[in-house]
């Protein structure tokens, strides 16, 4: 299991001064050399060949080491703060699968990125993810956009921006499906492409029977909707096993792949 939150200024109960706080110092994190991007490995299920990889922010605070993504993510989001380190993110992200598809082994690879409905209801995140794309010369395909099912993405402007994306030929995926209760709504009205299970659903497959029922119908509903189904959170044999035995196309985990720098990633690549 990924080891919890370090203890730090941070934790703890949340209250409006914390927050205030952490909102404020990541607002200058960027500025001061504090975030990095690291990157887990997606691996098909049917040979473990790497197909993708996710592209996740980590923050190094100065004064308190590291931050948990847990923390700063919704509280970045609130605040509105997501925006310059969310363009950095998605240029860091296409820049490194820029270098590895130079590499035989990563020419067909993808890159996940996460976006926020703050950053999807920018009128202009098209063109935003058009314009990084072109600099790179890589096709739109090749970027997968990650939206996160508890998302609240009835909101007008982000419905509108993820329509614009699918549009373009960006593929979207929903990102923790069944976390939330508007996966199904999600599902009929929005033109996500990829649908990722929910670790928590992963974690019970050893001892859970409705975990695996859940699943194993996942995996068809979505293959029924032409859809791909990334599995997140592997972390044993049994769960891999299962995994590909019901037809799931892609996952990552611990068992598959910890976050690592696009350096080591590339060397993993043979780049």
């Amino acid at each position: 299991m990924p080891a919890g939150p370090r203890p730090g200024r941070f934790q703890g109960p949340g209250t409006n001064a914390m927050n205030f706080s952490l909102a404020n110092d990541f607002r200058h994190a960027l500025d001061r050399g504090e975030l990095s991007p690291v990157f887990q490995p997606v691996r098909r299920l049917s040979d473990g060949v790497i197909a993708g990889a996710e592209a996740l922010m980590r923050w190094t605070h100065a004064e308190h080491g590291r931050i948990e993504p847990a923390e700063f993510i919704p509280v970045s989001e609130r605040t509105g703060s997501i925006h310059a380190p969310g363009a950095w993110m998605l240029e860091q992200a296409l820049d490194s699968l820029a270098a590895w598809q130079r590499t035989g082994a990563g020419r067909s690879m993808f890159v996940a990125v996460n976006l926020s409905v703050i950053q999807l209801s920018k009128s202009d995140i098209v063109a935003q993810c058009a314009g990084v794309l072109n600099a790179h010369g890589i096709a739109p395909e090749c970027l997968h956009l990650e939206v996160t099912e508890t998302a609240p993405l009835d909101h007008p402007a982000a419905e509108e921006g993820i329509r614009a994306l699918g549009a373009a030929g960006f593929r979207l995926a929903m990102d923790d499906f069944g976390a939330g209760f508007s996966s199904f709504t999600h599902l009929h009205r929005l033109p996500f492409d990829t649908l990722k299970i929910d670790r928590s659903f992963i974690s019970g497959l050893r001892d859970n029977a409705r975990s695996r029922a859940i699943v194993a119908n996942a995996v068809r509903l979505a293959h029924d909707l032409d859809m791909t189904v990334v599995a997140e959170g592997v972390e044993t044999e049994q769960q891999r096993a299962f995994l590909q035995e019901a037809g799931c196309d892609l996952a990552q985990g611990f068992l598959l792949g910890r976050p690592a720098t696009a350096a080591a990633l590339s060397r993993e690549l043979g780049g």
